[in-house]
């Protein structure tokens, strides 16, 4: 195993603490450093793994101030932000629309309702180039009056309409 320089393991305790794995840390580290570190040695810099339960005070120091900034800062990252999320949302949308892709459309919606915490579900089938169609609707047999078949249950499904359809 390699012996790290103090900077070095600043760099690999930081990136653990920002919940990198210790193989993207590898990597970072062959690319960065040109350092071959096994993922065993990285892991030790972790405090919450048992293999790094003996980290040094300082690196834990350096471990918990990294974990907390980089917890603080979720708001900094433009991903964790609704509004933008749903200017994304807005984009995919427009592009869909632009695009003549109709069930891109109903996504982005659907995208975008859950991102404001509802629980809308597609309940239509799309066809490719024509109007919504949904299927399973009720029937109202002819001569009846809508409202009053809704209130004595008058409905018929599709299977047992009246053969117009």
């Amino acid at each position: 195993m390699p012996v790290l320089s103090k900077d070095v393991k600043i760099a690999v305790v930081r990136a653990l603490a920002e919940f990198d794995t210790p193989t993207i840390v590898q990597r970072m580290l062959k690319t960065v450093y040109d350092l071959d570190v096994p993922v065993n040695q990285i892991v030790a810099y972790n405090p919450t793994t048992y293999q790094g339960r003996a980290l040094s005070k300082s690196l834990r120091r350096v471990f918990d101030d990294a974990r907390k900034n980089f917890l603080d800062g979720v708001e900094s990252i433009g991903i964790s932000n609704e509004t933008q999320r749903l200017k994304l949302v807005d984009e995919a949308a427009n592009a869909a629309r632009e695009n003549g892709d109709t069930k891109g459309m109903i996504r982005a919606a659907e995208a975008a309702d859950r991102i404001r915490g509802g629980h809308w579900k597609q309940k239509s089938a799309v066809a490719s180039s024509g109007p919504i169609v949904v299927f399973n609707a009720p029937q109202v047999p002819d001569g009846v009056d809508a409202s009053a078949a809704i209130n004595c249950n008058q409905l018929q499904s599709p299977a047992e309409g009246s053969g117009d359809a």
